[in-house]
Protein backbone atom coordinates (compact mmCIF):
# COMPACT_ATOMS: atom_id res chain seq x y z
CA UNK A 1 0.00 0.00 0.00
CA UNK A 2 1.48 3.49 -0.72
CA UNK A 3 2.19 5.62 2.24
CA UNK A 4 1.51 9.45 2.87
CA UNK A 5 4.10 11.47 4.56
CA UNK A 6 6.28 8.40 7.09
CA UNK A 7 8.97 10.05 7.71
CA UNK A 8 9.90 11.03 11.05
CA UNK A 9 12.39 12.86 13.27
CA UNK A 10 13.80 11.37 16.20
CA UNK A 11 13.13 11.56 19.84
CA UNK A 12 15.53 13.77 22.05
CA UNK A 13 15.58 13.80 25.92
CA UNK A 14 18.13 16.64 27.84
CA UNK A 15 18.25 17.05 31.43
CA UNK A 16 21.25 15.84 34.22
CA UNK A 17 23.25 12.50 34.12
CA UNK A 18 21.00 9.51 34.94
CA UNK A 19 17.68 11.36 34.54
CA UNK A 20 15.26 12.09 31.37
CA UNK A 21 13.11 15.27 31.14
CA UNK A 22 10.39 15.77 28.46
CA UNK A 23 11.64 18.57 26.15
CA UNK A 24 8.33 20.64 26.13
CA UNK A 25 6.95 20.86 22.39
CA UNK A 26 5.68 24.69 21.13
CA UNK A 27 3.14 23.61 18.34
CA UNK A 28 2.84 27.12 17.35
CA UNK A 29 6.08 26.81 15.61
CA UNK A 30 6.19 23.52 14.52
CA UNK A 31 3.79 22.08 11.05
CA UNK A 32 4.48 20.22 8.29
CA UNK A 33 4.98 22.88 6.39
CA UNK A 34 8.10 24.22 8.23
CA UNK A 35 9.71 20.78 8.26
CA UNK A 36 8.56 18.87 10.62
CA UNK A 37 8.22 15.08 9.11
CA UNK A 38 5.12 13.69 10.95
CA UNK A 39 5.32 10.33 12.83
CA UNK A 40 6.48 7.13 11.90
CA UNK A 41 5.16 3.49 13.41
CA UNK A 42 7.80 1.04 14.75
CA UNK A 43 6.09 -2.61 15.04
CA UNK A 44 6.71 -4.45 18.34
CA UNK A 45 6.23 -8.32 19.16
CA UNK A 46 3.38 -9.32 21.07
CA UNK A 47 4.75 -9.91 24.72
CA UNK A 48 4.95 -13.45 25.82
CA UNK A 49 4.07 -12.58 29.57
CA UNK A 50 2.06 -9.38 30.77
CA UNK A 51 4.42 -6.56 31.09
CA UNK A 52 4.23 -3.54 33.11
CA UNK A 53 3.02 -0.10 31.65
CA UNK A 54 2.15 -2.47 28.92
CA UNK A 55 -1.44 -1.78 28.26
CA UNK A 56 -3.95 -4.69 26.63
CA UNK A 57 -5.29 -4.39 23.28
CA UNK A 58 -8.38 -1.97 23.36
CA UNK A 59 -10.48 -0.78 20.10
CA UNK A 60 -12.13 1.66 22.31
CA UNK A 61 -9.59 4.97 22.15
CA UNK A 62 -11.06 6.22 25.10
CA UNK A 63 -9.10 3.67 27.35
CA UNK A 64 -5.89 3.77 25.32
CA UNK A 65 -3.14 5.00 26.89
CA UNK A 66 -1.40 8.25 25.71
CA UNK A 67 1.91 7.07 25.96
CA UNK A 68 3.73 6.22 22.42
CA UNK A 69 2.89 2.83 22.41
CA UNK A 70 -0.12 1.63 20.95
CA UNK A 71 -2.04 -2.20 21.84
CA UNK A 72 -5.08 -1.74 18.48
CA UNK A 73 -7.68 -4.04 19.00
CA UNK A 74 -9.75 -5.72 15.97
CA UNK A 75 -12.09 -2.67 15.36
CA UNK A 76 -13.97 -4.84 12.21
CA UNK A 77 -16.86 -6.84 14.21
CA UNK A 78 -16.84 -10.50 12.95
CA UNK A 79 -13.62 -10.73 11.71
CA UNK A 80 -10.73 -12.74 12.63
CA UNK A 81 -7.96 -9.77 12.30
CA UNK A 82 -5.06 -10.00 15.11
CA UNK A 83 -4.51 -7.09 17.21
CA UNK A 84 -1.43 -4.56 16.59
CA UNK A 85 1.61 -3.09 18.51
CA UNK A 86 3.52 -0.10 17.23
CA UNK A 87 5.73 2.23 18.98
CA UNK A 88 5.15 6.14 17.23
CA UNK A 89 8.13 8.55 16.68
CA UNK A 90 8.56 11.56 17.83
CA UNK A 91 7.67 10.40 21.46
CA UNK A 92 8.16 13.78 22.68
CA UNK A 93 5.44 14.98 20.29
CA UNK A 94 2.74 12.24 20.60
CA UNK A 95 3.42 12.64 24.28
CA UNK A 96 2.95 16.18 24.93
CA UNK A 97 0.49 17.48 27.16
CA UNK A 98 -1.06 19.88 24.38
CA UNK A 99 -1.27 16.66 21.74
CA UNK A 100 -4.55 15.84 22.65
CA UNK A 101 -6.93 12.94 21.89
CA UNK A 102 -10.18 14.14 19.95
CA UNK A 103 -13.70 12.48 19.34
CA UNK A 104 -14.29 14.26 15.98
CA UNK A 105 -12.52 16.27 13.43
CA UNK A 106 -13.36 19.23 10.88
CA UNK A 107 -12.31 19.98 7.59
CA UNK A 108 -14.21 23.29 6.23
CA UNK A 109 -17.82 22.16 6.92
CA UNK A 110 -17.03 18.40 7.14
CA UNK A 111 -17.42 16.50 10.29
CA UNK A 112 -15.64 13.30 10.79
CA UNK A 113 -15.54 11.34 13.66
CA UNK A 114 -13.35 8.46 15.07
CA UNK A 115 -14.78 4.85 13.35
CA UNK A 116 -15.87 6.96 9.98
CA UNK A 117 -14.22 5.03 6.82
CA UNK A 118 -12.46 8.28 4.78
CA UNK A 119 -11.34 8.76 1.14
CA UNK A 120 -7.56 10.32 1.39
CA UNK A 121 -5.94 11.80 -0.84
CA UNK A 122 -2.79 11.33 -2.55
CA UNK A 123 -0.32 13.49 -4.00
CA UNK A 124 -0.11 14.97 -7.35
CA UNK A 125 3.32 13.37 -8.16
CA UNK A 126 3.14 10.32 -6.54
CA UNK A 127 1.70 7.63 -8.77
CA UNK A 128 -1.41 5.60 -7.57
CA UNK A 129 -2.32 2.05 -9.75
CA UNK A 130 -5.17 2.08 -12.10
CA UNK A 131 -8.01 1.11 -10.36
CA UNK A 132 -12.01 1.67 -10.37
CA UNK A 133 -11.22 2.98 -6.82
CA UNK A 134 -9.39 5.66 -7.73
CA UNK A 135 -8.96 6.94 -3.80
CA UNK A 136 -7.05 5.25 -0.96
CA UNK A 137 -9.69 4.83 2.12
CA UNK A 138 -8.69 4.77 5.86
CA UNK A 139 -10.70 3.85 8.89
CA UNK A 140 -9.78 6.28 11.89
CA UNK A 141 -8.76 4.88 14.62
CA UNK A 142 -8.06 7.79 16.60
CA UNK A 143 -7.56 11.38 15.99
CA UNK A 144 -5.07 13.88 18.16
CA UNK A 145 -3.87 17.33 18.03
CA UNK A 146 -2.21 20.04 18.59
CA UNK A 147 -3.79 22.99 16.64
CA UNK A 148 -5.73 23.14 13.82
CA UNK A 149 -2.67 23.03 12.09
CA UNK A 150 -1.35 20.07 13.72
CA UNK A 151 -4.00 17.36 13.56
CA UNK A 152 -3.38 13.61 12.72
CA UNK A 153 -5.15 10.37 12.86
CA UNK A 154 -4.11 6.77 13.47
CA UNK A 155 -6.17 4.76 10.92
CA UNK A 156 -6.15 1.32 9.40
CA UNK A 157 -5.80 1.44 5.74
CA UNK A 158 -8.80 -0.28 3.89
CA UNK A 159 -6.56 -1.58 0.64
CA UNK A 160 -8.28 -1.98 -2.71
CA UNK A 161 -7.65 -5.27 -4.58
CA UNK A 162 -4.97 -3.66 -6.54
CA UNK A 163 -2.96 -2.61 -2.91
CA UNK A 164 -2.75 -6.91 -2.09
CA UNK A 165 0.15 -9.00 -2.76
CA UNK A 166 -0.71 -10.01 -6.46
CA UNK A 167 -3.28 -7.92 -7.20
CA UNK A 168 -7.34 -7.82 -7.81
CA UNK A 169 -8.42 -11.34 -7.68
CA UNK A 170 -11.54 -12.67 -10.69
CA UNK A 171 -13.61 -12.78 -7.43
CA UNK A 172 -13.09 -9.02 -6.42
CA UNK A 173 -16.01 -6.81 -7.36
CA UNK A 174 -15.45 -3.01 -8.98
CA UNK A 175 -16.58 -1.51 -5.74
CA UNK A 176 -15.09 -4.10 -3.32
CA UNK A 177 -12.19 -2.82 -0.72
CA UNK A 178 -10.67 -4.90 1.80
CA UNK A 179 -10.31 -4.53 5.55
CA UNK A 180 -6.81 -4.66 7.02
CA UNK A 181 -4.68 -3.87 10.12
CA UNK A 182 -2.43 -2.03 8.58
CA UNK A 183 -1.38 1.10 10.66
CA UNK A 184 -0.78 4.20 9.41
CA UNK A 185 -0.89 8.14 10.75
CA UNK A 186 -2.00 10.69 8.49
CA UNK A 187 -2.26 14.38 8.45
CA UNK A 188 -6.19 14.96 8.24
CA UNK A 189 -5.05 17.30 6.02
CA UNK A 190 -4.98 14.10 3.61
CA UNK A 191 -8.91 13.02 4.24
CA UNK A 192 -10.91 14.10 0.96
CA UNK A 193 -14.43 12.93 2.19
CA UNK A 194 -16.44 10.74 3.96
CA UNK A 195 -16.55 7.50 2.08
CA UNK A 196 -20.51 5.55 2.42
CA UNK A 197 -18.31 1.65 3.07
CA UNK A 198 -20.69 -1.04 4.08
CA UNK A 199 -19.48 -4.40 5.49
CA UNK A 200 -21.12 -7.29 3.70
CA UNK A 201 -21.72 -10.49 5.14
CA UNK A 202 -22.63 -12.98 2.29
CA UNK A 203 -25.12 -15.50 3.05
CA UNK A 204 -25.66 -19.05 1.54
CA UNK A 205 -29.25 -18.86 1.94
CA UNK A 206 -29.80 -15.06 1.14
CA UNK A 207 -27.34 -13.70 -1.65
CA UNK A 208 -28.06 -9.90 -1.94
CA UNK A 209 -27.65 -7.94 -4.83
CA UNK A 210 -25.33 -5.23 -3.83
CA UNK A 211 -26.26 -1.15 -4.98
CA UNK A 212 -23.70 -0.83 -8.51
CA UNK A 213 -22.25 2.27 -6.78
CA UNK A 214 -22.02 1.52 -3.02
CA UNK A 215 -18.58 0.53 -1.66
CA UNK A 216 -18.25 -2.68 0.49
CA UNK A 217 -15.75 -5.15 2.38
CA UNK A 218 -16.55 -8.65 2.94
CA UNK A 219 -12.29 -9.93 3.13
CA UNK A 220 -9.70 -8.63 5.85
CA UNK A 221 -5.72 -9.10 4.59
CA UNK A 222 -4.02 -9.52 7.97
CA UNK A 223 -0.48 -8.22 8.58
CA UNK A 224 0.13 -8.87 11.80
CA UNK A 225 0.49 -12.80 10.54
CA UNK A 226 3.51 -14.35 8.77
CA UNK A 227 2.91 -14.41 6.01
CA UNK A 228 0.11 -12.09 5.83
CA UNK A 229 -3.06 -13.81 5.42
CA UNK A 230 -6.23 -12.38 3.66
CA UNK A 231 -8.97 -14.62 4.66
CA UNK A 232 -11.42 -16.99 3.04
CA UNK A 233 -14.63 -16.61 1.20
CA UNK A 234 -17.55 -19.03 0.47
CA UNK A 235 -16.92 -21.30 -2.68
CA UNK A 236 -19.30 -21.78 -4.90
CA UNK A 237 -20.25 -23.91 -8.49
CA UNK A 238 -18.44 -26.39 -10.38
CA UNK A 239 -14.89 -24.31 -10.34
CA UNK A 240 -15.47 -24.30 -6.29
CA UNK A 241 -14.20 -20.08 -6.44
CA UNK A 242 -15.94 -17.81 -5.02
CA UNK A 243 -18.74 -15.02 -5.81
CA UNK A 244 -17.47 -11.84 -8.25
CA UNK A 245 -20.71 -9.49 -6.70
CA UNK A 246 -20.60 -7.96 -10.37
CA UNK A 247 -21.97 -10.63 -11.96
CA UNK A 248 -25.44 -12.83 -11.21
CA UNK A 249 -25.27 -15.96 -8.88
CA UNK A 250 -27.77 -18.56 -9.82
CA UNK A 251 -29.21 -20.90 -7.38
CA UNK A 252 -30.29 -24.44 -9.03
CA UNK A 253 -33.86 -25.16 -7.43
CA UNK A 254 -32.57 -29.17 -7.06
CA UNK A 255 -29.50 -29.61 -5.00
CA UNK A 256 -29.42 -25.61 -4.17
CA UNK A 257 -26.19 -25.00 -4.52
CA UNK A 258 -24.93 -21.62 -6.49
CA UNK A 259 -23.74 -21.18 -9.58
CA UNK A 260 -21.80 -18.52 -11.08
CA UNK A 261 -23.53 -17.05 -14.59
CA UNK A 262 -19.66 -16.68 -15.61
CA UNK A 263 -19.77 -20.59 -15.40
CA UNK A 264 -23.03 -21.24 -16.83
CA UNK A 265 -22.25 -18.85 -19.77
CA UNK A 266 -19.20 -21.15 -21.05
CA UNK A 267 -20.71 -23.90 -20.73
CA UNK A 268 -23.59 -23.10 -22.56
CA UNK A 269 -21.44 -21.95 -25.33
CA UNK A 270 -18.85 -24.80 -24.56
CA UNK A 271 -22.07 -26.90 -25.75
CA UNK A 272 -23.07 -25.32 -28.46
CA UNK A 273 -19.70 -25.59 -30.27
CA UNK A 274 -20.33 -29.18 -29.66
CA UNK A 275 -23.52 -29.60 -30.85
CA UNK A 276 -21.79 -27.91 -34.34
CA UNK A 277 -18.70 -29.32 -35.08
CA UNK A 278 -17.00 -26.92 -33.85
CA UNK A 279 -13.61 -26.69 -32.33
CA UNK A 280 -13.82 -24.44 -29.68
CA UNK A 281 -11.17 -21.45 -29.70
CA UNK A 282 -9.19 -21.98 -26.29
CA UNK A 283 -7.86 -18.77 -25.18
CA UNK A 284 -4.50 -18.32 -26.71
CA UNK A 285 -1.41 -16.56 -24.53
CA UNK A 286 1.46 -14.28 -25.23
CA UNK A 287 2.20 -11.21 -27.03
CA UNK A 288 -0.76 -10.19 -29.46
CA UNK A 289 -2.96 -13.18 -28.55
CA UNK A 290 -6.05 -10.71 -28.11
CA UNK A 291 -5.55 -9.87 -31.79
CA UNK A 292 -5.15 -13.66 -32.78
CA UNK A 293 -8.51 -14.67 -30.98
CA UNK A 294 -10.90 -16.07 -33.79
CA UNK A 295 -14.49 -13.98 -33.30
CA UNK A 296 -17.31 -16.22 -30.88
CA UNK A 297 -19.53 -18.09 -32.58
CA UNK A 298 -22.23 -17.67 -30.18
CA UNK A 299 -22.45 -15.57 -27.32
CA UNK A 300 -24.56 -17.04 -23.79
CA UNK A 301 -26.03 -14.18 -21.29
CA UNK A 302 -27.66 -14.92 -18.36
CA UNK A 303 -30.96 -13.06 -17.54
CA UNK A 304 -32.30 -12.50 -14.39
CA UNK A 305 -35.90 -10.68 -14.35
CA UNK A 306 -37.42 -8.55 -12.18
CA UNK A 307 -39.91 -11.40 -10.98
CA UNK A 308 -36.09 -13.40 -10.21
CA UNK A 309 -36.86 -16.18 -12.90
CA UNK A 310 -33.57 -16.77 -14.70
CA UNK A 311 -32.74 -17.63 -18.50
CA UNK A 312 -30.00 -17.94 -21.07
CA UNK A 313 -29.92 -15.42 -23.67
CA UNK A 314 -28.15 -17.43 -26.76
CA UNK A 315 -27.11 -15.34 -29.95
CA UNK A 316 -25.89 -16.80 -32.90
CA UNK A 317 -22.83 -14.88 -34.41
CA UNK A 318 -22.18 -17.24 -37.32
CA UNK A 319 -22.70 -15.78 -40.88
CA UNK A 320 -25.76 -17.04 -42.50
CA UNK A 321 -29.39 -16.31 -41.89
CA UNK A 322 -29.14 -16.80 -38.24
CA UNK A 323 -26.61 -13.90 -37.76
CA UNK A 324 -27.46 -12.30 -34.04
CA UNK A 325 -30.38 -14.40 -34.00
CA UNK A 326 -31.27 -14.37 -29.84
CA UNK A 327 -33.38 -17.01 -28.57
CA UNK A 328 -34.01 -17.82 -24.59
CA UNK A 329 -32.88 -21.37 -23.36
CA UNK A 330 -33.21 -22.84 -19.86
CA UNK A 331 -30.68 -23.31 -17.92
CA UNK A 332 -29.45 -26.40 -16.77
CA UNK A 333 -27.53 -27.07 -13.03
CA UNK A 334 -23.36 -27.65 -13.87
CA UNK A 335 -23.42 -29.92 -10.43
CA UNK A 336 -26.79 -31.97 -10.64
CA UNK A 337 -28.10 -31.10 -14.64
CA UNK A 338 -31.62 -30.51 -13.03
CA UNK A 339 -33.02 -26.86 -15.05
CA UNK A 340 -32.34 -24.68 -11.96
CA UNK A 341 -35.81 -23.10 -12.10
CA UNK A 342 -38.91 -25.88 -12.69
CA UNK A 343 -41.10 -23.40 -15.14
CA UNK A 344 -38.19 -23.30 -17.61
CA UNK A 345 -38.14 -26.92 -18.15
CA UNK A 346 -41.08 -25.94 -20.06
CA UNK A 347 -39.74 -23.74 -22.03
CA UNK A 348 -39.22 -24.08 -26.05
CA UNK A 349 -36.14 -24.68 -26.61
CA UNK A 350 -35.08 -23.49 -30.04
CA UNK A 351 -32.93 -25.14 -32.49
CA UNK A 352 -29.99 -23.10 -32.99
CA UNK A 353 -28.85 -23.91 -36.06
CA UNK A 354 -32.51 -22.54 -37.34
CA UNK A 355 -33.58 -19.16 -38.31
CA UNK A 356 -36.28 -17.78 -36.19
CA UNK A 357 -39.29 -16.97 -39.10
CA UNK A 358 -39.72 -13.15 -39.73
CA UNK A 359 -43.88 -12.94 -38.16
CA UNK A 360 -46.99 -11.11 -37.91
CA UNK A 361 -48.93 -10.35 -34.74
CA UNK A 362 -52.76 -11.21 -35.06
CA UNK A 363 -54.76 -9.02 -32.78
CA UNK A 364 -56.69 -11.58 -31.10
CA UNK A 365 -59.83 -9.44 -30.88
CA UNK A 366 -60.55 -9.91 -34.31
CA UNK A 367 -60.83 -13.25 -34.33
CA UNK A 368 -62.40 -14.44 -31.41
CA UNK A 369 -64.81 -16.06 -30.67
CA UNK A 370 -63.41 -18.78 -33.02
CA UNK A 371 -63.40 -22.37 -33.90
CA UNK A 372 -60.16 -23.41 -34.91
CA UNK A 373 -59.93 -25.25 -38.49
CA UNK A 374 -61.22 -28.84 -38.63
CA UNK A 375 -59.94 -31.38 -41.16
CA UNK A 376 -63.50 -31.44 -42.80
CA UNK A 377 -62.94 -27.91 -43.90
CA UNK A 378 -59.87 -29.09 -45.79
CA UNK A 379 -57.45 -27.32 -43.80
CA UNK A 380 -55.16 -28.95 -41.53
CA UNK A 381 -55.96 -28.55 -37.62
CA UNK A 382 -54.02 -26.10 -35.06
CA UNK A 383 -51.49 -28.67 -33.93
CA UNK A 384 -50.62 -29.50 -37.30
CA UNK A 385 -50.30 -25.65 -38.63
CA UNK A 386 -47.74 -25.66 -35.14
CA UNK A 387 -45.39 -28.36 -36.84
CA UNK A 388 -45.23 -26.62 -39.87
CA UNK A 389 -43.82 -23.98 -37.95
CA UNK A 390 -40.31 -25.38 -36.25
CA UNK A 391 -39.26 -22.14 -34.45
CA UNK A 392 -42.73 -21.64 -32.60
CA UNK A 393 -43.20 -25.32 -31.67
CA UNK A 394 -43.19 -26.60 -28.40
CA UNK A 395 -42.30 -30.71 -27.92
CA UNK A 396 -43.07 -30.05 -23.99
CA UNK A 397 -46.61 -28.84 -25.02
CA UNK A 398 -49.84 -30.46 -24.30
CA UNK A 399 -52.11 -30.09 -26.96
CA UNK A 400 -55.22 -27.95 -26.52
CA UNK A 401 -58.44 -29.27 -25.56
CA UNK A 402 -61.68 -27.65 -24.64
CA UNK A 403 -62.73 -27.93 -21.01
CA UNK A 404 -65.37 -29.48 -20.07
CA UNK A 405 -69.01 -28.14 -20.63
CA UNK A 406 -67.60 -25.49 -23.11
CA UNK A 407 -67.40 -25.91 -26.53
CA UNK A 408 -64.75 -25.07 -29.16
CA UNK A 409 -66.96 -22.00 -30.36
CA UNK A 410 -66.86 -20.72 -26.60
CA UNK A 411 -63.19 -20.53 -26.65
CA UNK A 412 -60.96 -16.99 -26.92
CA UNK A 413 -58.03 -17.53 -30.00
CA UNK A 414 -54.71 -16.56 -27.74
CA UNK A 415 -52.18 -14.12 -29.08
CA UNK A 416 -49.80 -15.65 -31.35
CA UNK A 417 -47.08 -15.94 -34.02
CA UNK A 418 -47.68 -16.50 -37.93
CA UNK A 419 -45.38 -17.32 -39.90
CA UNK A 420 -45.62 -15.14 -43.14
CA UNK A 421 -45.66 -18.38 -45.73
CA UNK A 422 -48.94 -19.54 -43.40
CA UNK A 423 -50.58 -16.38 -42.78
CA UNK A 424 -52.49 -16.70 -46.51
CA UNK A 425 -53.69 -19.87 -45.43
CA UNK A 426 -54.78 -19.28 -41.77
CA UNK A 427 -56.87 -16.14 -42.71
CA UNK A 428 -58.63 -18.02 -45.89
CA UNK A 429 -59.48 -20.47 -43.09
CA UNK A 430 -61.06 -18.24 -40.73
CA UNK A 431 -62.96 -17.01 -43.74
CA UNK A 432 -64.85 -20.17 -44.34
CA UNK A 433 -65.55 -20.65 -40.20
CA UNK A 434 -67.21 -17.16 -40.89
CA UNK A 435 -68.75 -17.65 -44.29
CA UNK A 436 -72.78 -17.76 -44.72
Amino acid sequence: MPRKRRSASAATTSGSKGTKRKRGIDWDTISEDNGFAGFKLRPMKQPKKPQPGFQEPTKDYNHMSMEAVVAQANPFPDTDLGPTYFRIAPKPHWESPSFKRYAKFTVETHHYHVGDIVHIRHDADESTLEAPIENWLAKVLEIRGANSNNVYLRIYWMYRPEDLPGGRRPYHGKNELIATNDMDILHARTVNGLADVIQWTEDRENTEILDPVTLFWRQTFDVSKRPHLLSQLPKHCIDNTPWNPDEPLVQCGSCHNWLHASCLQDAAVRKLYKEHNLAYPEPTKGKGAKNAQPAAAFQAQVEVTESSLTYMNITDKRVGPTKDVTTKTPIYCLLCNAPVDETKAEMTNVANDEPASAGIHVNSSHLTPATPPTMSDGEDSGKDIAKSSPELSNPHEEPSRVPTGQTATEQSLSPILFSENNLRTHVESFSKLFAP
